[in-house]
């Protein structure tokens, strides 16, 4: 008798591109370092880079219809429909006080998951995904108070701030509770 059900069509897609993300993941890793990598998605906000492990990362998606949430603060771009669930999005460069380049064309979501909780992160575009070594990434010279700096983990190169994911995600402050 057999007891396993068959994949659904949506179950087979995700698993098939699982194991095509760890392929490409096991191919581009960095063979000669001893030390330990980090996945970073690269993410601009206006002309300024950021980034993101991955591990905080469901998919990133074009942003579609937004819909503004009323009495929450200017941050809160609003809510989306991502296939039934509502996911809350927030504007990054509103919350870190980033100037607007205005050019909206290659704008994305990039969607964070970590322990049941997800918010969208509204961006201007993404570059892509690197894999660099864990002790490339250095703490910035200077904090900046506030935000950025409270979500920052370091630099990596010159130019690039690595954000934490769970920080984020874990922040009260960027969480829109319905009974409060």
């Amino acid at each position: 008798m057999n007891t396993h059900r068959q994949e659904t069509p949506a179950e087979k897609k995700t698993r098939i591109f699982r194991e095509r993300a760890k392929k490409l993941a096991a191919e581009n890793a960095p063979r000669d370092s001893g030390g330990e990598s980090l996945e970073l998605l690269e993410f601009l906000l206006g002309k300024e880079r950021y980034a993101v492990e991955t591990a905080f990362v469901g998919e990133v998606f074009p942003p579609g219809e937004i819909t503004p949430v009323p009495c929450t603060p200017p941050f809160v771009a609003g809510v989306v429909n991502l296939r039934g669930r509502i996911v809350p999005v927030v504007d990054l460069k509103i919350l870190f006080g980033i100037r607007s380049a205005g050019e909206k064309r290659g704008a994305r979501i990039v969607l964070l998951q970590s322990g049941g909780a997800e918010m969208g992160l509204l961006t201007d575009g993404v570059p892509g995904i690197g894999i660099i070594g864990r002790e490339t990434v250095r703490p910035p010279l200077s904090v900046p108070s506030g935000l950025p700096g409270a979500y920052m983990t370091g630099i990596a190169g010159n130019d690039l701030a690595v954000l934490d994911g769970g920080k984020i995600l874990r922040d009260s402050a960027l969480t829109v509770d319905e009974e409060a």
